[in-house]
């Protein structure tokens, strides 16, 4: 386990690294990540991390499965960590 962990040394997940490919198609109603952004009337991670969390809220409860922009953003971390480690093992 320490061998895996070591590729995540310093490993960050940006906004599009947590609403991957992965989790917009399983969990929401949207084909990109960019169409999930054009929803909310953003077009970069910039602006969307400007936006108030209500709003975002909104936008998940009713198209995707989760209640909460939270529950959307631990998914998808989660789906990130398991790829870095899938990464890490196979090197």
């Amino acid at each position: 386990m320490a061998e895996m962990m070591k590729g995540l040394d310093g490993a960050t997940a940006t906004v599009t690294d947590i609403l991957s490919y992965q989790l917009i198609h399983r969990y929401t109603s949207y084909e990109t990540v960019e169409s999930f952004f054009e929803a909310l009337g953003v077009e970069n991670e910039g602006q969307f991390k400007a936006l108030d969390e209500a709003v975002i809220d909104r936008e998940v409860q009713a198209n995707t499965s989760f209640d909460s922009w939270k529950e959307m953003e631990r998914r998808g971390l989660d789906l990130w960590i398991a790829q870095q480690l899938h990464n890490a093992q196979n090197e």
